[in-house]
């Protein structure tokens, strides 16, 4: 199924996505800001991730996947396996903090792959270095994403506790 066919049958009205797949289309790739927790610390609110359109049998356990969800929202996860056979073959997704994975994905809602992190001046390539032994552990270690969220968790309460501290100290000064 074309970009333009999906687009069509699943999200009529959402112009946004529809030129977001006109791009997939014509270009082949395509960038977007991130917003959320759900990949953290791997991808943080206000990356510019990079998504390369790709097939299905293209991707790999491990991989960041752009997907339309079945509520028609564009999703970033990683993908843990692929179920069944052409054609009704399917992903099986989750966020790295997710403690559970998404609903199954229809393997033509897959639009592209991560290629790219844009993180202020820093360019983080998902496949390299210390992404790359992430990416393992996510994927064969059950408990990391219990790791994920105790670090998201703890980088919350210090974020309030520095917000205290700095208006304590603005009363005291």
């Amino acid at each position: 199924m074309s970009c333009e066919k999906l687009m069509l049958s699943l999200l009529q009205n959402d112009t946004v996505v529809r030129l977001l797949l006109r791009r997939l289309d014509h270009e082949g790739s395509v960038e977007i800001a991130s917003h959320g927790y759900s990949m953290y610390p791997f991808i943080r609110p206000g990356d510019v991730c990079k998504f390369n359109a790709c097939k299905v049998s293209d991707l790999s356990s491990g991989d960041v996947v752009l997907y339309i969800s079945q509520n028609g929202k564009l999703v970033g996860h990683r993908l843990l396996r692929t179920v069944g056979k052409p054609p009704s073959l399917h992903i099986v997704v989750k966020g790295d903090t997710n403690a559970n994975p998404d609903p199954l994905i229809q393997s033509d809602a897959v639009l592209g792959r991560l290629t790219e992190i844009r993180r202020g001046h820093r360019v983080i390539a998902p496949n390299h270095g210390t992404a790359r032994i992430w990416t393992w552990l996510l994927v064969n270690a059950s408990v990391m994403h219990k790791f994920a969220r105790k670090w998201l968790h703890m980088k919350f309460i210090w974020q309030h506790r520095l917000k205290r501290l700095r208006f304590s100290a603005k009363e005291h000064f």
